[in-house]
């Protein structure tokens, strides 16, 4: 009997232990929509029309009854596409005609065909047998309303007709001329006004462009809907534009014109202070631009140059480009007398412009050239003009933001190889990271240079300084809850409890 006892108590504690470690009896989300979607619902009676023996019965017969119905259409508008060139079909749809009707189609209100006889005389234009509108190559202008009218009843249908053409671009001036692949020639400072027209369907969009890119409003220039606007005229509106019509489609029209501006010549020099020394022949160079006849006067200290001396002086003229010329005044035999300022001056028929060119012994303002890195150092490298020796050449340099200079001597200083007046400098710095600026001069025998044009040197920062100390590690983020490991070791856990109950409870027994 005490075992017995021990057997069936045995039993009941597997069972309660078996229910507590089951998997709850609520169902998953996944396993309630399984379920739902095995459920089928037996709501499937089908409901029959308890009047549909009666429409059978009082059914009409259209087939008897037909010949009395009017004509009707079952739509009074209607759209129809179609692209250039195409031939096409407009069916004009109206149901139940008579031999007494009339049916006639309209552009608008043009009378085009009446029955099955054309009044038009557009031989593109036919009617068919069921009075459809037939039109082949279909134009542009084809885009119209059109109506198919049914008389004596007085009903019609409307069919538009969208077509769909390519777009095309045409350039006009201020009057309303077609100057499209014409060059238009305008004065200094006049007010130019230019409109590119687009048409096709759909509508295109224009834009306007010059050497390859878009041009857009600023700098003295409107671009507004077509519209290419330029105030005051001048040099830098001399080049070709071109007008582009762009519907989206895989077709783009396009259209271009030039313009010329007679302007006052540009005249700038290719260097304005000039490196000499005794007996040597100095060259001076006057470039300009001008698009009409310009004369070129040189003056020394204000006073013209009597060119006819050609024991002193010689001149010549090249041509660079299209109105881009250069004339060159060489001193011959250079003496201390011919050092100072020279001026040239150029002038046509709309104004005149002039430069200034300083002829010494002095070195040229140094020339920057490059900066290279090697490691902490960085390495300056600069150009110097000078047919004397130099005697000595100070960089200076400071952090952006700051007031002071600091100043350093070259490292290295060798002449060209290619040309025996030009010098090679590198200095060598150590720079934090940072924007810095620089600049150099020159001395020789006859004096020091002007300084150099200022340089922007930028020094990156290193992977070292970016990167200085210990990496922090990634942080160990505790998530809340019990993930599956959490939950197996529960699992175990009270397994191992119940067992232990089970023991306990057959003991006492």
């Amino acid at each position: 009997m005490c075992s017995m006892k021990t057997i069936l108590l045995g039993f009941l504690v597997l069972a309660v232990c078996q229910t507590v470690l089951s998997k709850p009896s609520t169902p998953s989300a996944d396993e309630a929509k399984e379920e739902a979607d095995d459920y089928v619902g037996d709501d499937d009676y089908q409901y029959n029309d308890d009047n549909d023996d009666e429409n059978k019965s009082g059914q009409t017969n259209k087939d008897d009854n037909s010949v009395h119905a009017p004509p009707y259409f079952e739509s009074s508008q209607i759209k129809k596409s179609a692209k250039v060139g195409d031939n096409i079909v407009i069916e004009c749809g109206a149901k139940n005609l008579a031999a007494a009707n009339v049916v006639m189609w309209y552009n608008q209100t043009t009378l085009i065909t009446q029955s099955k006889f054309k009044i038009s005389d557009d031989s593109r234009l036919s009617v068919d047998d069921n009075y459809s509108l037939r039109i082949n190559g279909v134009r542009a202008t084809d885009a119209s309303q059109y109506y198919c009218k049914v008389l004596p009843n007085d009903i019609s249908m409307q069919v538009n007709l969208d077509v769909e053409s390519k777009p095309t671009a045409v350039i006009l001036d201020k009057e309303g001329r077609n100057i499209s692949g014409r060059q238009m020639t305008y004065h200094q400072g006049d007010r130019i006004e230019i409109e590119c027209r687009g048409m096709g369907n759909p509508v295109p969009q224009i834009k306007w462009f010059s050497k390859g890119e878009r041009v857009a409003s600023g700098n003295n220039v409107q671009v507004n809907n077509g519209f290419l606007i330029i105030e005051h005229a001048d040099h830098d509106h001399v080049k070709l534009y071109q007008c582009l019509a762009d519907n989206g489609k895989d077709d783009v029209g396009h259209a271009t014109f030039s313009i010329n501006v007679q302007y006052s010549p540009k005249v700038n020099a290719h260097r304005h202070i000039v490196n000499t020394k005794e007996g040597d022949d100095a060259e001076l160079h006057c470039n300009y631009k001008s698009t009409t006849m310009s004369r070129v006067t040189w003056h020394k200290n204000k006073e013209s140059l009597r060119l006819n001396n050609l024991d002193k002086y010689s001149t010549s003229n090249e041509t660079k480009d299209e109105h881009h010329e250069s004339n060159i005044l060489v001193i011959k035999n250079v003496e201390r007398s011919d050092l100072g300022e020279y001026e040239c001056e150029v002038q046509n028929s709309i104004g005149k412009g002039h430069v200034r060119i300083h002829l010494g012994y002095e070195p040229e303002p140094p020339k920057f050239e490059r900066f290279d890195i090697d490691g902490d150092t960085i390495i300056t490298h600069w150009k110097i003009r000078s047919l004397q020796p130099l005697n000595e050449v100070m960089l200076n340099y400071q952090k952006n933001g700051d007031r002071n200079w600091l100043s350093e001597k070259p490292v290295h200083s060798e002449k060209s190889k290619e040309h025996s007046g030009i010098w090679r400098i590198q200095h060598k710095l150590s720079l934090d990271s940072g924007t810095w600026n620089a600049r150099v001069k020159a001395k020789n025998a006859d004096g020091w240079s002007l300084y150099s044009d200022q340089e922007t040197i930028v020094v990156p920062t290193s992977y070292d300084e970016e990167f200085e100390g210990d990496i922090p590690e990634e942080p160990v983020i505790q998530k809340a809850g019990i993930g599956a490991s959490s939950a197996v070791s529960i699992y175990q856990l009270s397994s191992a409890v119940c067992l232990v109950s089970l023991l306990l409870a057959t003991l006492r027994i």
